[in-house]
């Protein structure tokens, strides 16, 4: 990660939502409709962030403190205000407030509709198994809009999901972002197959990076091609495999559930992760793990067996 990108999620992650709540607790509101608009910028801000954000590199569990933190000031807010009336006269200054509020609203409803798209599953999807066990699992990048999966803007990723692991204090990683790639929960963790398959393509022999290394010109690192029973059109890729770590090869019938090999760092990747797609004839395909449909934030708990 470079300084901007420390910087960026600093800001909308810790800063912003800060910013707003305590806006919104101490601010001194003309009558309840100044009030209200406040309430639904704060809110929308927190809300928006509360499914878009990179919650797994700061703190899973930290989106919900905000939470926490929003109902207590409106709380706080609605006691100084809850005797006003609902519209006043308003002077020059007050006007303004209303017109900032009002444009800040229409900006995050627009850039935050996308988010829709989240609650229409894909009619027609691959049903596998998740392929990682004993820990929990959380969704970095997925589903069916670009404000949570980077890769939606690409025909042929544009199901894909990248997945990492987190730790008992909520996760990724011990520190924010470690070189040591140890110190990454993921790294070394094994691979099961999601689906009786036939292995159709590996690569095994790519060396794992030290953040933030990545290699372009191999950007699948090392991986496994599968064809699924039941999809033997489509192929199934799990990429940034660890280097010598593949258990399978070309040709092999596998079963659900057998283990494949490790989740390395190999490839244009900047950490430790396994990215898991489905294509056929360059066309992503849409997944369900465990006819669950999954995207940013979401969490799979697993344990062995």
């Amino acid at each position: 990660m470079a300084f901007t990108d420390y910087l960026s999620l600093f800001l909308f992650h810790i800063v912003m939502p800060l910013f707003f709540i305590i806006s919104l607790g101490m601010a001194s509101f003309k009558n309840k409709f100044d009030w209200l608009l406040q309430l639904f910028v704060t809110s929308l801000y927190v809300g928006i962030f509360f499914f878009i954000g990179s919650w797994d590199i700061l703190n899973y569990y930290l989106r919900y403190i905000w939470i926490v933190l929003l109902l207590i000031a409106i709380i706080i807010s609605w006691i100084k205000i809850k005797e006003y009336p609902f519209f006043s006269t308003l002077d020059g200054e007050g006007k303004f407030s209303i017109g900032v509020n009002l444009v800040i609203i229409i900006i995050f409803i627009i850039a935050g509709s996308s988010l829709l798209n989240i609650f229409t599953k894909p009619d027609q999807a691959m049903e596998i198994d998740f392929p990682l066990k004993n820990g929990t699992y959380h969704i970095g990048q997925g589903g069916n809009t670009t404000l949570l999966n980077y890769h939606y803007a690409y025909d042929v990723q544009k199901y894909a999901f990248d997945i990492v692991e987190l730790n008992s204090f909520g996760s990724r990683s011990k520190g924010i972002y470690p070189k040591d790639l140890e110190k990454y929960t993921i790294y070394g963790e094994s691979l099961y197959s999601p689906c009786d398959a036939k292995v159709v393509e590996v690569r095994d022999e790519l060396p794992d990076l030290t953040p933030p290394e990545m290699d372009s010109k191999q950007p699948m690192g090392n991986y496994i091609g599968l064809t699924c029973k039941g999809y033997e059109e489509t192929t199934v890729y799990l990429a940034h495999m660890k280097e010598d770590s593949i258990l399978v090869s070309t040709g092999d019938e596998i079963q659900t559930g057998e283990i494949i090999g490790m989740v390395g760092n190999s490839g244009n990747t900047s950490e430790p992760h396994l990215h898991i797609h489905a294509e056929i004839e360059g066309k992503g395909v849409p997944i369900r793990f465990d006819n669950k449909w999954l995207y940013r934030n979401k969490l799979v708990r697993k344990t062995k067996g």
